[in-house]
């Protein structure tokens, strides 16, 4: 399978990076590898600081590189995460424009208060949590 490697400087939310491309090299995966943070190990000289972006051509995929991983002084091991919006842009782009309301209104009625309630209306508060590695 083809690896790309390239330099962007552009953040993780763009669409349509601006990619320089630094090299292209054939590799071999041996072992089962998840395609949303594969890890590639590669036989690199001291001159892979100039990269921080991949493409991967059998996964159709584009990837930020979030570490590189000295095991020698010549092999390496990419560590890469799915950028998902360069990888699914056509779809991001050609999508239809939709507009959500987020507006909650329940049915409650109030049986008894000490204070006066001179609107209808009842404020929430959500919240969603996301836990990361």
């Amino acid at each position: 399978m083809l690896l790309e490697l390239y330099y962007t400087e552009d953040t993780y939310n763009t669409i349509n990076k601006d990619l320089n491309l630094i090299t292209s090299m054939n590799i071999d995966v041996f072992n089962k590898v998840n395609i949303l943070t594969p890890e590639i190990i590669l036989k690199l000289d001291n001159s892979f600081n100039n990269f921080n972006y991949a493409y991967i051509d059998e996964f159709e995929r584009y990837y930020f590189i979030t570490n590189i991983e000295p095991k020698n002084k010549y092999i390496h091991v990419l560590h890469l995460e799915v950028d998902v919006s360069e990888t699914y842009k056509d779809d991001i782009l050609n999508s239809k424009r939709m507009k959500y309301d987020n507006r909650v209104k329940p049915d409650i009625e109030i049986i008894s208060s000490d204070t006066e309630n001179t609107s209808n209306e009842i404020s929430y508060v959500l919240s969603t949590m996301n836990e990361r590695s």
